[in-house]
Formats: C-alpha cells, sequence, structure tokens
C-alpha cells in the first residue's frame, strides 16, 4: 500500500468514525419518555384491550347465532 492509498484509508475510516458518533449522538436516549407520555400510552392500551374484549364477545354472539340450527332462536331474557 502506497502512502497515498494509506491517507485515502484513514481519511475514510475518520469519516466514518465521525458519522457514526454524529449517529450515535442524535439518537434519543432510552428512557427518555416523560411519565405523562407514559400514562398517556397506558391509557390508550387499557382502552384497546376493552374494545378486543368488546369486538371478541361480538364475534362469539355472532359465531354461536350462525351455529344454531335453524328455526331455534335464542332464548332473550327479560331485563
Amino acid at each position: 500500500m502506497g502512502f497515498f492509498e494509506f491517507l485515502v484509508a484513514v481519511f475514510l475510516f475518520k469519516t466514518i468514525g465521525e458519522v457514526l458518533k454524529e449517529h450515535i449522538k442524535k439518537k434519543p436516549a432510552p428512557g427518555s419518555v416523560s411519565s405523562d407520555q407514559v400514562e398517556l400510552l397506558r391509557e390508550e392500551i387499557r382502552d384497546l384491550g376493552m374494545r378486543l374484549h368488546h369486538i371478541e364477545e361480538e364475534r362469539d354472539f355472532y359465531k354461536d347465532l350462525l351455529a344454531a340450527p335453524r328455526g331455534s332462536s335464542t332464548p332473550r331474557s327479560a331485563d
């Protein structure tokens, strides 16, 4: 390897190092989310869980309704 190739390799490694250093600086630190944002995420997850439960109940109801023999009706409660 000649002197010119050596200088190109050093410059290349230096440039790659600087780019990586800047890229690492720009990444947010782990755990940099505020407690308000965490609480909002918890509420959203709780809400989505309730919606999913409701949708699963509807799915099971319609699945049972479709599986019922024709001519039979499901009894309704008199609440």
